[in-house]
């Protein structure tokens, strides 16, 4: 009978383990590839982990935020989150102070000029009064009254105090409210300001579910954020109108957030879209700073030609 071979001494503490080579790339076995599909392989694992930080992420703010479901001319589904009271408030707090510093603007350098004016009697008593009373009070006052209406007129239910709140004035379907419908919620701000410091305003918006002061009501329009950077017109959509709806929809999301996406992630979705839509991929060797520029320039071309019009 054979004795057994004997076994060095680190084997009988520690089992032998075999070194497993991962497997090829099936991308690569097949000889040549494309830029696109070395990218899409590489970055396969960080796409399907950044989608699911993302729907966790989109799924947490959705249940923060009361919602307005729309349906855009491309016959998709959009859903934009309404503004509560924080960011109405905000908002009017910024443009309440940028009204302050416009009259402030205003009557400083008028005190300057009429105190000078009066120092060295080039008004009269008579007159110095009623005209410093002019302008001292009318100017001031067009500046509160015609601050929001004509802004928000002029740049589609923005103010610069909606700006940095990242909220905008839509109607229930989702677009920007027409010239009169502007007027007519800024006519009952001053309903809304009773008995002061807008209690009523804030009170009734309060009270529903949208969050609509009287003026809201009475224009049929609502205050939404504009800082998830979902919201769009729906006049957005015509420009896209010589691609189907869905893919219309998903070149315009990707255009939105091209800036907040890796920009390996970035390409590979551009690539994906391209090759989805059949139209040409751009060549480059790698996934630089002039591959993304170039697929960027591309995706907005398509848009480009019907924007135009």
């Amino acid at each position: 009978m054979k004795s057994p071979v004997p076994t060095p001494c680190f084997q009988a503490f520690f089992p032998p383990f075999v070194i497993k080579k991962p497997p090829l790339n099936p991308i690569n076995t097949y000889g040549a590839v494309t830029p696109c599909e070395r990218i899409r392989g590489e970055s396969m694992n960080s796409t399907v982990q950044d989608m699911t930080s993302q729907f966790a992420a989109a799924e947490s703010n959705r249940k923060q935020h009361d919602w307005l479901d729309v349906q855009s001319v491309t016959g998709t589904g959009m859903s934009l989150p309404i503004a509560g009271l924080g960011g109405r408030t905000f908002a009017f707090l910024i443009d309440y102070h940028i009204r302050v510093i416009l009259a402030l603007a205003w009557l400083i350098p008028l005190s300057l000029l009429f105190t000078k004016g009066f120092e060295n009697n080039m008004f009269n008593h008579k007159d110095y009064g009623i005209y410093f009373i002019l302008l001292a009070f009318v100017p001031p006052q067009l500046i509160y009254f015609l601050y929001h209406p004509v802004l928000e007129i002029l740049q589609k239910g923005r103010t610069p105090g909606k700006r940095m709140a990242g909220v905008r004035i839509v109607t229930a379907e989702g677009i920007t409210p027409t010239a009169g419908a502007l007027l007519v919620r800024n006519l009952f701000r001053i309903v809304d300001s009773l008995p002061v410091f807008y209690m009523l305003g804030l009170s009734v918006a309060f009270f529903n579910k949208r969050h609509l002061r009287i003026g809201d009501i009475a224009a049929k329009t609502l205050l939404v954020y504009e800082a998830d950077k979902k919201q769009r017109d729906l006049e957005l959509s015509l420009t896209l109108g010589e691609l189907p709806a869905e893919e219309a929809e998903t070149l315009h999301e990707l255009l939105d957030r091209w800036k907040q996406l890796d920009r390996k992630l970035r390409i590979q979705l551009a690539c994906d879209f391209l090759e989805k839509i059949d139209r040409p991929v751009p060549e480059f060797s790698k996934p630089n700073r002039a591959a993304d520029r170039i697929l960027h320039d591309t995706l907005k071309a398509l848009i480009a030609p019907t924007a135009a019009r």
